[in-house]
């Protein structure tokens, strides 16, 4: 269940008053909270899964292209100029 405004509440739960009890406003605040820990944590995983990979790849990407191979998303017969 992904709330992440007072609409999207309401759109939900379209029985409930014009303004929410305290007990609704507590438990939409804790279900918020949680979404966004939630995001933030899955945005570290991959950040940290995305150095991990890049740090495996770096030294055989190097050895690619001193071998005469082309750089990664470099297309066969364009021309790089420095």
């Amino acid at each position: 269940m992904n709330l992440t405004t007072l609409h999207d509440y309401r759109l939900q739960y379209p029985g409930s008053g014009k303004f929410p009890t305290l007990t609704q406003s507590g438990l939409i605040r804790v279900m918020l909270e949680r979404q966004r820990v939630k995001v933030a944590r899955a945005a570290a995983r991959r950040e940290r899964i995305h150095r991990i990979l890049s740090a495996i790849a770096h030294p055989f990407r190097t050895l690619h292209i001193d071998f005469g191979g082309k750089p990664a998303g470099q297309r066969p017969g364009s021309l790089r100029t420095a």
